[in-house]
């Protein structure tokens, strides 16, 4: 048992490396700001707008108004190689919801700066849909599309959130950053796993083949 307590040890601590963080950390996120842009004519150019916002509208009228709101959200601070494993944005919904129209999350590359009106155009993914009268007022969360989050992460450090109305008559207030109302400001939860890089694995392979080595020369020699 001696023999083998080295090779024993030595797979012991691969595994720990392998998988010490496989339960997953919950990070949490507020945006770097807020806005509100609006596309007065719903014309597809936004023409009015900013941040700062006690409230922020999301509205949508055909041929007459959208009104789109951003989150932006500075993730340079989580490690490169990790993996989201679920996601999701909890807000704080001003007064009950009346419009019958559903709302769209969309992520986007984000960097951190309101540019106005280029937000309105970035190339953005839905990550999730949701009916604001059934989830009703106060503060709701929504369960984010893992993959899509997965790969606008693998693509910068910042992450912006779009939330749009999916269909004509869609309206909704959400409360904003820069407020003492009740309620929470919008936050971003992920639940990440840091996957070791290629280096890792090679050092582990190092630490291994001479155990495994080891011990078929033990075996041998008997």
């Amino acid at each position: 048992m001696k023999q083998l307590l080295p090779f024993a040890l030595t797979i012991t601590m691969v595994s720990s490396l392998m998988t010490s963080p496989a339960n997953g950390e919950i990070v949490t996120y507020t945006p770097a700001f807020d806005a509100t842009l609006r596309d007065d004519g719903f014309d597809g150019t936004f023409d009015s707008g900013g941040n700062a916002n006690p409230f922020n509208s999301i509205q949508r009228t055909d041929n007459v108004v959208n009104e789109v709101l951003f989150f932006e959200f500075d993730l340079t601070g989580l490690d490169s190689s990790a993996v989201v494993e679920s996601a999701s944005i909890s807000f704080t919904i001003l007064g009950t919801p009346t419009a019958s129209g559903n709302i769209d999350i969309l992520a986007y590359q984000a960097d951190g700066v309101l540019t106005f009106p280029d937000d309105g155009s970035r190339i953005a993914q839905t990550v999730a849909n949701y009916d604001p009268i059934t989830l009703g007022g106060g503060t709701i969360s929504v369960v984010l599309n893992t993959a899509v989050v997965n790969g606008f992460l693998n693509s910068g450090s910042y992450l912006g959130i779009r939330m749009q109305g999916s269909e004509t008559n869609a309206a909704t207030d959400i409360r904003g950053i820069s407020t003492t109302a009740a309620g929470i400001p919008p936050t971003l939860s992920l639940s990440v796993v840091a996957v070791p890089e290629p280096t890792s694995f090679a050092l582990i392979l190092v630490s291994v083949l001479p155990a495994i080595a080891c011990r078929r020369r033990k075996r041998t020699l008997k």
